[in-house]
């Protein structure tokens, strides 16, 4: 089916059900809330399952997402993702993430080209079983009785010093003998060597049991996801070596008897194991959606979308081209970690002159290490333009966020899901109009889902703006 992208239809095919695009025609963008404050422009993607075909979106290359099943699915270039919680099936909403390289080849086939073994070779049977993608390509593995690691082994282009990685692959149990997985990220050196650890129990909901770093290593951290099946996607972050001249690196995802343990000193049963699928190791401080390889590395492409409001909100323009008032209030849900150990401002949502964002204002997060705060810039770059912090409040792991921010021509106000009301005043001049709205952000997106936006070309007072997040 056709895929509107702003004024142009595009010849490009959606596979997958969940994703629908609508018509221009068949789109509500006025609604009502519970006190009746009404919305010039919603877009509402949690809730209606769809992508406006009045927003622009642009990747240049296919992507992953959860399906409304459960299942990994595939979206096309410059198709949207509308992405599912995998253990509850709840849409989270619009997905977009920053770019990233999948440095493991041969994803899929674990155990096949390219994985190697430390010690004792366990029993590898490729395309054994249905992996989460609903295609027959995960590989099984059945660890012997005797003393073993029993592990799979990939070794990719040293990885830069100082740098964090997140390794993560997706794991289901055979047999009852097993429960933990243990997963490893290594920078070997002459003088040092730095390894991030991590013990997963892959039962029940799944949790992590414990994390460790070894040498130089730092700042690890884990996560589990269960997904339909029997399958959870288990995760590994961290810094595997600082200040450590790196001569070879490997991931290992290994079986363990017990939390902490790495040598399985009383072997297995013989008959029961793991089914293994779609590993994946990144430069990055959060693990993304998968990317899958065969013979080489693969690099999925950052989702851009925007929307230009001048074509619909008239009232917007104000008689010098710049509108006196708004108001915006956002929902989204940061990814499987919010620390931003990066350092990197991630948008959140932009107002600008254009779609390249070069005037306007940034709604951001920004940070280092455990440091965190989502922030108001005006006027060009986070750098110098502070408007405002948003209040304090909680940032964890994957839950929904909803922040509102009003300006009355001079003054912003900010509300983070309701809280006290944080304010600040425009400094300079803006010297263009603003016209458009970039949703999650254009070269630097959130690594997030955005669920719902809601505009207004007035700046609405604090017990409205607080009545709404609560509606």
């Amino acid at each position: 089916m056709p895929v509107i992208v702003g004024n142009t239809t595009v010849n490009t095919s959606i596979t997958s059900s969940n994703v629908t695009v609508m018509s221009p025609q068949s789109w509500l963008y006025a609604t009502s809330n519970r006190n009746s404050v009404r919305a010039d422009l919603q877009l509402d993607f949690a809730r209606s399952q769809v992508f406006d075909p009045r927003i622009t979106f642009s990747r240049a290359s296919s992507a992953t997402y959860v399906n409304n099943l459960g299942i990994v699915s595939t979206a096309a270039t410059n198709v949207p993702r509308i992405d599912y919680n995998p253990t509850t099936l709840a849409c989270n909403g619009y997905l977009a993430e920053l770019n990233s390289t999948n440095l493991l080849t041969y994803s899929a086939a674990i155990g096949g080209t390219n994985w190697t073994t430390t010690s004792t070779a366990p029993t590898i049977t490729l395309n054994a079983a249905t992996a989460p993608d609903n295609t027959t390509t995960a590989s099984l593995y059945v660890p012997g009785t005797s003393t073993g690691y029993y592990d799979a082994v990939q070794t990719p282009a040293n990885l830069t010093d100082n740098t964090y990685y997140s390794l993560s692959v997706w794991v289901k149990l055979s047999g009852a003998f097993f429960s933990i997985i243990h997963l490893q990220i290594g920078n070997n050196s002459v003088a040092n060597s730095g390894n991030i650890n991590a013990w997963i129990q892959v039962t029940g909901a799944g949790s992590v049991l414990s994390t460790s770093n070894t040498g130089t290593a730092s700042n690890t951290s884990a996560t589990v996801t269960a997904y339909p099946n029997g399958w959870y996607r288990c995760t590994v972050t961290g810094i595997p070596s600082v200040g450590a001249t790196v001569t070879s690196s490997f991931v290992t995802i290994r079986p363990s008897l017990a939390n902490g343990d790495n040598n399985m000193a009383s072997g297995g049963d013989g008959t029961s194991g793991y089914y293994f699928w779609g590993a994946q190791l990144e430069a990055s401080s959060v693990p993304t959606s998968y990317i899958p390889t065969t013979s080489s590395t693969a690099t999925r492409s950052v989702d851009n979308s925007y929307i230009n409001i001048q074509q619909f909100l008239l009232p917007y323009k104000a008689s010098n081209g710049f509108p006196a008032t708004f108001t915006v209030l956002f929902s989204f849900i940061f990814g499987t970690v919010f620390a931003l150990q990066d350092g990197i401002g991630k948008h959140i949502l932009v107002l600008s002159d254009t779609y390249v964002q070069s005037n306007g204002f940034r709604l951001y997060r920004q940070g280092t290490g455990t440091t965190n705060s989502i922030m108001l810039a005006g006027l060009g770059s986070e750098s110098g333009n502070i408007i405002s912090p948003l209040p304090s409040g909680s940032y964890s792991t994957g839950s929904q966020i909803q922040v509102a921010v009003s300006f009355d021509g001079t003054n912003f106000y900010s509300t983070f899901t309701g809280s006290n009301v944080a304010s600040g005043t425009l400094t300079g001049t803006l010297t263009n109009p603003i016209s458009f709205l970039t949703i999650g952000g254009l070269s630097q997106p959130l690594n997030g889902w955005i669920r719902n936006v809601k505009f207004w070309p007035t700046c609405l007072s604090t017990t409205e703006i607080q009545t709404l997040m609560q509606g």
